[in-house]
């Protein structure tokens, strides 16, 4: 057994080194630990400057910077994990299995050991009688070696029915009486609780088969002795001293075999107990090995803001492994974030983030097929006036629903590798500053950029076009005072949308269509819907065109099916201006009563 024992605290040993070495954080309460409420757990990470995100049962709680965390469960078990991100990567993980208790985790022993005192009470009559009486007093002795049993395991403790006296000679017949007395110790038995355990039977084998009558009433005497079989039943209290089996070996003759049951309990006090502390192995790491660290940790990507220095959170999130990132609560970015998002989404519950200085960079892969979509983000910066960017896309295949975006120099960007972008009732506004829609393009961009219903308000630029194919399908875009469309050498198509100036501000580019370059791919096309300017007093012209390219091939402008309303018209033909089938609002307006002019289908 105690080669058994060894081995299982090597093995505990090598388990423990191997999970501490994939690992630098640290947690406690440690694995199996029992508990009482409020828990307080502690998370160290040996790199400075770590966040820490706490998990309850595989939910996601709470995260801080201190690395302390208080909670109180219901009793019971409980799976408490703790993430470690330092520079927005996972420095590791800890986790533990744990019980909680309603009272104390861990309750003090009532130290009431048993007493063994049934020392077998010598009423002898005989002086050779009242000598083997007292010599089962040094056999309690023994008892300080069954302390070390911490567990109820140990009760196969069996007083070996050794002391069997048979002596043929007429002076032992006579002490064989003497047991009589040792009934006396029965009413000790009757306080110990319930004895389940019936380990330590002492077989009644002290039956002495003298040929004298006197011999045969000791014979029952036996029976009271197994009554002390409940004094090994104290052993499933941790507490010391329980088993005495001093009581068991009734030596009644003085004879030399008398002499022999004196010493044969002292092996007994040494067997099994000394193996009991095996089970002080039993709370090793074992089950540690069985709940590896989650990667990605449960509910990975599930960020609770604090409203205070959130971005770590959020990149930890992102880089969690999860399909996708959910925030709660207002989120604080203390920096700028980017991401690579082929694989991963955003939804938020709407709580903007506030960004202190530019918002997101996302990007993907040159072909990203499969990107998720991003819902219901909400970004507010630190002022129009600033050269910040909200959002910049770096990305394709990637569709925002309901994206919010105010407050930046820049509210929405478009890089390398941005094309086939959808914006699905986006909102991008400002407070007279700033810009809508930015497409500077690159490498690997361009095309396919939708923005389907929304609104850009209350800015300096709406639209600032030199890298895409723009298309807007039931769009509004209300009060810019700078250029509400400017292209450079590329298109720009509107599909039943509208176009509202104020009266309160007028277009300094002096113009609501500024087109820029040297051929037909810079254009800008306006079919169905309707572009008014509030004050008829100041309509300002339609559209301003730059620009010539070899052969006739020019940039243009052409309108289509439109209601327009105070907007000055071209008073000649022009090959790069096109009106068809429009109405003039101008007094009411009648059907048709603005004349093609152009090339019209």
């Amino acid at each position: 057994m105690k080669k058994f024992a060894s081995l299982v605290a090597t093995l505990a040993l090598l388990l423990t080194c191997a999970r501490v070495s994939a690992s630098i954080v640290t947690m406690t309460p440690t694995e199996n630990a029992v508990v009482s409420n409020p828990v307080v757990v502690t998370c160290q990470d040996l790199n400075p400057g770590a966040s820490y995100f706490f998990y309850l049962d595989d939910l996601y709680v709470t995260s801080n910077k201190t690395g302390v965390w208080s909670v109180s469960p219901n009793p019971g078990s409980h799976y408490i994990v703790c993430n470690a991100y330092s520079n927005g990567h996972q420095d590791g993980s800890a986790d533990a299995d744990i019980t909680v208790q309603a009272t104390s985790a861990s309750p003090t022993p009532t130290s009431t050991p048993i007493s063994p005192s049934p020392t077998p009470v010598a009423t002898p009559t005989s002086t050779p009688i009242s000598t083997p009486v007292n010599t089962p007093t040094p056999l309690a002795t023994p008892t300080p070696i069954a302390t070390p049993v911490p567990t109820p395991t140990s009760t196969p403790i069996s007083p070996s029915p050794t002391p069997v006296a048979t002596p043929t000679t007429t002076p032992i017949s006579t002490p064989v009486n003497t047991p009589t007395p040792l009934a006396t110790p029965t009413p000790i038995a009757t306080p110990v609780p319930t004895p389940t355990s019936t380990p330590i039977s002492p077989s009644p084998t002290p039956v002495a088969t003298p040929t004298t009558t006197p011999i045969s009433t000791p014979v029952n005497t036996p029976t009271p002795i197994a009554t002390f079989t409940p004094i090994a039943t104290p052993v499933p209290t941790p507490t010391s001293t329980p088993v005495s089996p001093s009581p068991t070996p009734v030596a009644t003759p003085t004879t030399t075999p008398i002499s022999t049951p004196v010493n044969t309990p002292t092996p007994l006090a040494t067997s099994t107990p000394i193996t009991t502390p095996v089970p002080t192995l039993t709370p090793t790491p074992t089950p540690a090995a069985t709940s590896p660290t989650p990667t990605p940790a449960p509910n990975a990507g599930v960020v609770h803001c604090t409203g205070s220095q959130d971005s770590a959170a959020i990149d930890a999130a992102f880089k969690s492994g999860a399909a996708q990132v959910r925030t709660f609560g207002a989120c604080d970015l203390d920096t700028t974030l980017t991401e690579e998002v082929d694989n991963v989404g955003l939804k938020t519950d709407g709580t903007p983030w506030h960004a202190e200085g530019s918002g997101l960079v996302v990007n993907t892969g040159p072909n990203s097929y499969t990107t998720p979509a991003w819902d219901t983000l909400t970004l507010t910066g630190p002022g129009t006036g600033t050269a910040t960017v909200g959002l910049q896309v770096d990305a394709n295949f990637l569709t925002f629903n309901d994206l919010h975006v105010s407050g930046f120099g820049t509210q929405f960007q478009v890089g390398s590798n941005g094309y086939l972008i959808t914006l699905n009732n986006a909102r991008l506004y400002g407070d007279g500053n700033g810009v809508g829609i930015n497409c500077v393009g690159g490498n690997n961009a361009g095309e396919g950029v939708n923005i389907i219903s929304g609104q850009i308000f209350n800015l300096f630029n709406g639209i600032m076009d030199s890298g895409c194919d723009l298309t807007f399908i039931g769009t509004h875009e209300d009060t810019i005072t700078g250029s509400l469309v400017t292209t450079n050498g590329v298109g720009v198509d509107f599909i039943n949308s509208y176009i509202e100036e104020t009266g309160s501000s007028f277009p300094s580019s002096g113009a609501i269509f500024t087109v820029n370059g040297h051929n037909a791919y810079a254009h800008v096309t306006f079919t169905g819907g309707q572009i008014q300017e509030d004050n008829f007093n100041t309509p300002p012209p339609l559209a301003n065109i730059t620009g010539a390219g070899p052969g006739g091939q020019n940039p243009y402008v052409k309108i289509t099916n439109v209601r327009l309303s105070s907007v000055t018209l071209p008073t000649s033909t022009s090959p790069m201006f096109a009106i068809c089938g429009s109405t003039s609002l101008n007094g009411g307006g009648t059907l048709g009563n603005i004349p093609n002019s152009g090339v019209c289908p």
